[in-house]
């Protein structure tokens, strides 16, 4: 599976993920990354591409070799939909990730500047 997430600017996050391991976590096959939309097919031959940024350059996609474009109801999971894979991953014995190990992934050096450096101080507020 290709997630892909609408990057703005006409680029795309994207991420390629296998199937489950022993842990219950998806397999990362292609760590996040940012690209163009037109470079999507040549990601991987093969997958199911989910996401808004999918849905948005379905042009790019469909009609490739063994590509496929998820839906309208994979653009974007709703949150309950969310809350209930919570749920499930805790009834299962799952501990939660600490707040504060949760740390802020950018791909593109001008969005962290842009959200915390130039921005001033109150504004972060």
């Amino acid at each position: 599976m290709l997630a892909v997430v609408d990057a703005r600017r006409a680029e795309v996050f994207c991420a390629r993920y296998g199937r489950p391991g022993a842990d219950g976590r998806p397999t990362v096959l292609e760590p996040p990354r940012v690209l163009p939309p037109g470079e999507l097919a040549r990601a991987a031959p093969g997958f199911l591409a989910v996401g808004d940024g999918a849905l948005r350059y379905a042009e790019h996609l469909l009609g490739r070799d063994g590509v496929g474009v998820g839906g309208p109801s994979l653009g974007a999971p709703s949150p309950s939909a969310l809350a209930r894979l919570a749920l499930a991953a805790l009834a299962g014995g799952a501990e939660p990730t600490p707040a504060a190990d949760v740390e802020a992934l950018y791909l593109r050096a001008a969005d962290a500047r842009a959200n915390f450096v130039e921005r001033p101080a109150a504004a972060r507020r």
